[in-house]
């Protein structure tokens, strides 16, 4: 007797809503329509819609939006940061996701070469991504306050209270001796990308990773527009030394990217500037701000980050991370062989 199985199917935008409405949840910002119409904006990529993975008995279980990632002369499909979840789904019914994407994927995008999308419980046959890092363990800062009403300080104040004893201690050397101005500076950064992004060049020169061309930047910012981007900035005498892109969708916010100048990195002014945008992101209304990642032994490269990150919250929290599930192994073969064959050539 055949197993029943779960069945992929098309949605709609407003469909999409309604569900994760329904199960009460905030979609990961790359979940929303808005991050749809920025991946629209790269020649490289193209929103393929809404779809929705329903059990046997035709009750959604899940919901997502799909993307089309150009790759070299073939392209694969990425479920950034999703399926979102209707109610978090056990190890099996996470292989009848997987078996359901697999099955169906025609429905999607009949020509993909593979589908990335996050994991909870890694299935057999499921790879890391060779082409970013992804991250199974992050930082949550918790934001939530008394009340909307609070002033600046008073909310800063609840906020810090709930770092570690190192991060507080931090963040008050740099209030007291930075020096540092913070500021929303999401409409000026809109107007002109240019000083922000020399601080990212600064930065991932110093770091050791590719930014994003500025027309990137700015097309993420102006697309997303201030309900769900907002570039917080600080300066010292009126020059930019450090910023950050926080993204926000409900009551969940996402610590994008940041950038900052080495000359003042002894100022601890990153820490100022996250107690300032967590701040401000309380008042209104978001009640938790997701760092996006730290290392462990699926995110090796991110070890870095975890002295700075963990000393915001005691907690650590752990997430599914993006794997690879490769629908067409002889295609993915045959490329995985032309690009090693072209490295060689260039050495």
């Amino acid at each position: 007797m055949t197993r029943p199985r779960w069945i992929l199917r098309r949605g709609s935008h407003e469909e999409f809503d309604a569900l994760v409405a329904g199960a009460a949840i905030d979609p990961p910002i790359e979940q929303t329509i808005e991050w749809a119409q920025f991946e629209e904006s790269d020649e490289d990529r193209q929103a393929l819609g809404v779809f929705v993975v329903e059990d046997p008995a035709g009750r959604p279980r899940a919901v997502f939006r799909a993307t089309r990632i150009n790759d070299h002369g073939t392209h694969f499909v990425w479920l950034r940061h999703g399926p979102v979840w209707l109610g978090d789904p056990s190890t099996e019914e996470e292989r009848e996701l997987v078996d359901a994407l697999v099955n169906d994927m025609k429905i999607i995008d009949a020509g993909a070469t593979h589908i990335r999308l996050d994991l909870r419980f890694p299935a057999e046959g499921t790879i890391l991504p060779a082409s970013m890092i992804t991250y199974d363990r992050t930082v949550v800062v918790d934001t939530s306050i008394s009340s909307r009403g609070l002033g600046h300080d008073a909310a800063a104040e609840e906020i810090l209270s709930r770092f570690k004893s190192r991060g507080r201690r931090d963040v008050r050397k740099s209030i007291r001796e930075s020096g540092l101005v913070c500021a929303d500076e999401t409409e000026r950064a809109r107007g002109d990308f240019e000083e922000y992004h020399a601080v990212m060049r600064e930065t991932a020169e110093r770091d050791g990773f590719a930014p994003w061309p500025k027309a990137t930047y700015e097309r993420m910012i102006r697309i997303l527009g201030p309900d769900r981007a907002r570039v917080y900035a600080g300066r010292i005498e009126g020059e930019l030394v450090c910023w950050a892109i926080v993204t926000i969708s409900g009551a969940r916010g996402w610590y994008f990217c940041a950038a900052s100048k080495s000359a003042v990195s002894r100022r601890l002014v990153a820490d100022r500037l996250l107690l300032f945008f967590c701040t401000e992101l309380a008042l209104l209304g978001v009640e938790q701000v997701d760092l996006m990642g730290i290392g462990s032994d699926v995110a090796p490269g991110l070890m870095s980050l975890n002295t700075f990150k963990t000393k915001f919250s005691p907690k650590i929290r752990e997430v599914p991370a993006a794997r690879e599930i490769v629908v067409r192994p002889w295609l993915c073969s045959s490329v995985s062989r032309a690009r090693r064959l072209v490295r060689s050539l260039r050495r």
